[in-house]
C-alpha cells in the first residue's frame, strides 16, 4: 500500500509539473500504464485504476461541467469528429508503416469532411484499424512487447484525438505516439531477423527494414520542405 501510494505520488508531481509547460503531459500516467503490457504490475487492479484512469474520469467530468465539450464554433460536431478521427488515426499509421509521398503535408486545410459512417472513405479505414488491432493482439502472443507499442500509440492520441473540439488534422500530433509503433516494429523485425535461419532471408529481413527507415526519414525531411516552398 505503501508503495503504491509514493508511486501515485511521483506519477501526479511529474504529470503536474508537465502540465505547467505543455497540457499533453496530462498523458503521462496513461502513457506509463502501457507499460504494463512489459512488465508485472507492482500494485493491484484497482489500484492502477485508481491511479491511471481515475483521473481522467473526473478530468471528463471537469470538461463537460465546465462546457469545453462545445462545438459551436466548428465547421463538424462531436459525432463527426469522432468518425473523421478514426480515418486520420489509421492515416497515421500508414505515414509510419508505408510511407509515400502524398502523406506529409504541412497543412490540411482542405481535408474533406466526412459526415457518413456508411461512406467507403470510412468504412475501409475502420476495417483496417481493427484488422490492425486485432493483428498486433495475435502478433504480440508471439512477440510480447509489440502491444506494448500499440497501445502507446493509441494512448498518445488520446487528448486530441477524440472529444475536445480540436482542430482535426497536424502531423506534430504523430511525434510521441509514433515512437510505440516504431518500437512495435523494431521488435518484430528482431524477431524475424533471429528466427530466419538462412543468411539470405536475414539479408532481405536487413534490407526491407532500411529501406524503409530511409524512406520514411526522406519523405519526413524532404516533402514539409517541398510544400513550404511552393506554397
Amino acid at each position: 500500500f505503501t508503495l503504491w501510494i509514493q508511486y501515485s505520488c511521483i506519477i501526479g508531481a511529474i504529470t503536474f509539473i508537465g502540465i505547467l509547460f505543455k497540457e499533453s503531459a496530462v498523458l503521462l500516467p496513461l502513457l506509463i500504464s502501457t507499460l504494463f503490457c512489459l512488465t508485472p504490475r507492482p500494485f493491484s487492479k484497482i489500484q492502477a485504476g485508481i491511479t491511471f484512469f481515475l483521473p481522467y474520469l473526473a478530468l471528463i467530468i471537469l470538461i463537460i461541467t465546465m462546457d469545453r465539450l462545445n462545438y459551436g464554433y466548428r465547421d463538424f460536431t462531436l459525432a463527426e469528429r469522432l468518425l473523421n478521427e478514426v480515418v486520420i488515426i489509421w492515416a497515421y499509421i500508414q505515414k509510419l508503416l508505408w510511407p509515400n509521398a502524398h502523406s506529409f503535408s504541412l497543412y490540411y486545410d482542405d481535408y474533406n469532411l466526412l459526415k457518413n459512417p456508411l461512406q467507403w472513405a470510412f468504412i475501409a479505414p475502420a476495417l483496417c484499424l481493427i484488422s490492425f488491432i486485432a493483428l498486433s493482439v495475435y502478433i504480440n502472443r508471439i512477440i510480447p512487447g509489440v502491444l506494448f507499442g500499440v497501445l502507446f500509440f493509441f494512448a498518445g492520441h488520446v487528448l486530441e484525438s477524440t472529444i475536445i473540439p480540436l482542430e482535426l488534422y497536424f502531423d506534430h500530433r504523430n511525434y510521441l505516439p509514433s515512437l510505440g509503433l516504431i518500437f512495435s516494429s523494431i521488435l518484430i523485425f528482431h524477431h524475424a531477423f533471429y528466427a530466419a535461419h538462412k543468411k539470405t532471408i536475414r539479408w532481405l529481413i536487413l534490407i526491407l527494414a532500411l529501406s524503409l527507415t530511409l524512406k520514411f526519414l526522406f519523405l519526413l525531411t524532404t516533402m514539409p520542405v517541398f510544400v513550404y516552398k511552393v506554397s
